[in-house]
């Protein structure tokens, strides 16, 4: 889910989608609590979708975003955030 592939969009649908993309990210927020959900997230491959999120300037979008990173960095996706950048080591 590219949120700027469509640059034609009217301000409503704009508006709509990132509603959209935000409600989204509430969801998942609340489904990464058990293991075996984010087990099935990170085989949906939820991971580059949230990359792509934090990109938003809506903190109601990323405050959700940064949730389901913070829950589920302690698990089984802390290599699969670092395949993505989304997580860095300062070890030398």
């Amino acid at each position: 889910m590219d949120l700027n592939a469509n640059k034609n969009l009217t301000k409503s649908e704009s508006a709509a989608a990132a509603e959209a993309a935000r409600c989204a990210a509430m969801a998942l927020w609340s489904c990464c609590k058990s293991r075996s959900n984010k087990k099935e997230m990170r085989r949906a491959g939820v991971v580059p979708l949230l990359s792509q999120l934090l990109w938003s300037t809506d903190a109601r979008t990323l405050i959700p975003v940064v949730g389901i990173l913070h829950e589920c960095a302690s698990e089984v996706f802390t290599a699969i955030l670092y395949s993505q950048d989304l997580l860095f080591s300062y070890s030398s």
